[in-house]
């Protein structure tokens, strides 16, 4: 692995399994071929399908877990014996999460004398490395009618805990759904017919069914949200229990619902709406036409992304970043135009995608600038507030994934994968030769991030800087 620094010079990032470096632990350094998947980071923790060349096709698909030391470990691999169907063995891997303690669950395609044809399943990977079988597509899980068939097993994760739904009916997105503690046992949460919006901790959920929002509390009670939703509603909450979603206004509107502990919801922004903060601007809640990326962090603040108009009809539309505080004061957070870390470049369009709160006050997103040659660039963006935001990766940055091994991320350069709550990041790249690795990144704290914002006023062009050495 390589790290390396951000373009301040200061923020820690990692790249690991980058493609044409060796895996760890397989025989004749044979390298990465490539990267297929991605999951975490609870704890600092990531889990991935990787192919490795040179070995065998039939043996090069590997599931590999990253720890918080940066270390990576083998799990699972291509013609390796299924633990709980010995007459079979592992052929193809699907999605994968990982838990705090290092608890992963992944899917599986089998094959072997004891399947006909194929057959798929959902294993468990104990922190210990030892494996164990969850459930099997045609089999049963707790809670069941006896004479119910899963057709469908999907892995989720959620505040650190662990989930497994299993579709009953073929072509149907809804599910009964299950907590796996950390024993390994199967706690059913809501059975049939069902989409889970958010998964929290201790058996808290929120299920979608149809248009309505079914809330489960920790003792298993059901109470639905009077309040029609969008088909694919966007959701998110807090272990203490705050809740945050998008709602129906009416023909083609949407509105923003926040419910602190123990309250009812209400609607907190809704279309038409003059938005605090940027006088003469209101808010613009259009169904489909821009994603909120509703973030609720522990302390009750809701990060959210929308668009405002100027009621003049100058300009067009524009996406603003808000937060609101525990307080409910409800402020623009980033705007388009801002300033980043100090440089030569401004941010032109914000996150269509994902957003996340950390517990030092920061909203991590992406963003565009505009590039050398007048075309959008993306980049992954902290941002602090209005006046302080910072790069900590885009396109045109040049790593050093091996010594001498330099590479630049290309205008595509994947998602922002994954965030938790104390700024750590990872994220899928794909470099400007077309090949890919991964970047493990802890943004810094308030203090350093102004700190390193400030030291970069000096710099002509964000991008106008030499490669980040490997020091490892």
């Amino acid at each position: 692995m390589a790290f390396f620094a951000s373009p301040a010079g200061s923020i820690p990032l990692e790249v690991f399994a980058p493609e044409g470096t060796p895996a760890p632990g397989v025989p004749g350094d044979r390298p990465f071929s490539q990267v297929e998947s991605l999951e975490g980071i609870p704890g600092g923790k990531a889990v991935f399908v990787a192919s490795v060349e040179g070995l065998d096709s039939e043996f090069n698909r590997v599931v590999w877990l990253r720890g918080e030391d940066g270390s990576l470990r083998e799990l699972a691999r291509r013609r390796d014996t299924a633990p709980g169907r010995d007459d079979a063995f592992f052929f193809n891997f699907g999605e994968s999460r990982v838990r705090p303690d290092g608890t992963v669950l992944f899917q599986a395609e089998i094959r072997g004398l004891g399947v006909d044809g194929s057959a798929e399943g959902v294993w468990r990977a104990d922190p210990d490395g030892s494996l164990s079988l969850v459930a099997e597509v045609g089999g049963t899980l707790p809670g069941l009618p006896e004479d119910a068939t899963i057709e469908r097993l999907d892995v989720s994760a959620g505040n650190g805990e662990l989930f497994l739904s299993a579709r009953l009916t073929a072509n149907t997105l809804d599910r009964s759904w299950w907590r796996v503690d950390p024993s390994g046992e199967l706690e059913p949460l809501l059975l049939g017919g069902v989409r889970a919006s958010y998964l929290g901790p201790d058996g808290r959920a929120v299920f979608q069914s149809g248009r309505s929002l079914l809330v489960r509390d920790p003792d298993g009670t059901l109470t639905t949200i009077g309040v029609r939703v969008p088909q694919s509603a966007d959701v998110d909450g807090s272990r203490r229990g705050d809740l945050a979603f998008v709602a129906e206004g009416g023909p083609q509107s949407q509105q923003i619902w926040y419910a602190a502990p123990g309250e009812e919801p209400g609607p907190l922004v809704v279309d038409g709406q003059a938005a605090p903060g940027l006088e003469g601007f209101e808010f613009r809640l259009f169904s489909n036409l821009f994603r909120t990326n509703l973030s609720v962090d522990e302390a009750g603040r809701l990060a959210f992304t929308a668009l405002v108009r100027d009621p003049s009809g100058a300009g067009a539309d524009r996406g603003v970043l808000w937060v609101r505080e525990p307080d409910g004061e409800l402020r623009p957070w980033l705007l388009p135009g801002a300033d980043i870390g100090g440089l030569d470049a401004e941010l032109t369009v914000l996150s269509t995608s994902e957003s996340v709160l950390d517990e030092r006050g920061g909203v991590i997103l992406r963003g565009e600038i505009p590039g050398e040659d007048g075309e959008p660039s993306p980049v992954l963006v902290l941002a602090r507030g209005p006046d302080s935001a910072l790069v900590l990766y885009g396109e045109g940055d040049v790593f050093e994934v091996a010594p001498g091994d330099l590479r630049s991320v290309g205008s595509a350069f994947s998602v922002f994968v994954a965030a938790d709550v104390r700024g750590r990041i990872v994220s899928r790249l794909r470099f400007a030769d077309g090949s890919e690795g991964l970047v493990f990144a802890t943004v810094p704290e308030p203090a350093t991030a102004l700190m390193l914002a400030a030291g970069l006023a000096a710099l002509s062009r964000w991008r106008a800087r030499s490669p980040r050495p490997a020091s490892g």
